[in-house]
C-alpha cells in the first residue's frame, strides 16, 4: 500500500497535507501536533504497519497541522480555534459527512473540539494520552518547541 499526499485549503488560506488510504467507514487521525509529519511517519515501520492494517476495514485519513510536516509551514497560528480549521479542511475536501475521529496527545482538544462544534458529524471520538486543555497535557506550552523549530527545523521535527 502506498500513501499519496493531497492538499486541502483552509478556511483562512493555509494548505494542509493529507494522505488517504484504504476503504470503508473513515478514521480520521489527529496530528499530534507540533509534531506531525504523515510522509516521515509513513517511513516508520510499526506506524505504517498500524495504518494498512487499519486500512483493511476502514478509510485512514491522516494529516499535517499548519506549519508541520507537509503543509503550509509558513502558517503560524497555534490557536485552538486554527487547527479546528484545519481538521475542517480535510474534512471538507474529502467529502466526509460522518466519520471516526482519534486525538492522541496534543490532538485531543482539537478533537473535542470538533467533535463539539459538529456532533453530527463525529461517529466515535477515540481519546489517548489527552486532556480537554493543552495546557494539562503540555503545561509550559509550546515555546521550547517554538524556539527549537525557529532554530532547526529539521532537528525538531525529526
Amino acid at each position: 500500500m502506498t500513501q499519496t499526499i493531497e492538499y486541502a485549503k483552509t478556511f483562512d488560506g493555509v494548505n494542509i497535507a493529507y494522505s488517504v488510504i484504504g476503504a470503508g467507514m473513515p478514521l480520521v487521525f489527529i496530528p499530534q501536533w507540533p509534531w506531525s509529519n504523515i510522509q516521515a511517519e509513513w517511513g516508520i515501520d510499526i506506524m505504517r504497519g498500524l495504518y494498512t492494517d487499519l486500512a483493511r476495514d476502514a478509510q485512514v485519513v491522516r494529516y499535517d497541522g499548519r506549519g508541520t510536516g507537509s503543509s503550509d509551514r509558513r502558517a503560524c497560528d497555534p490557536s485552538l480555534d486554527a487547527m479546528v480549521l484545519d481538521l475542517q479542511a480535510v474534512v471538507q475536501r474529502l467529502g466526509l459527512s460522518r466519520f471516526a475521529l482519534v486525538g492522541p496527545t496534543l490532538g485531543g482538544p482539537i478533537a473535542i473540539a470538533y467533535a463539539g462544534l459538529f456532533p453530527a458529524q463525529v461517529s466515535h471520538l477515540a481519546l489517548w494520552c489527552t486532556s480537554a486543555r493543552v495546557n494539562d497535557v503540555y503545561p509550559q506550552g509550546s515555546e521550547p518547541m517554538d524556539q527549537m523549530a525557529a532554530t532547526d527545523w529539521n532537528f525538531m521535527t525529526e
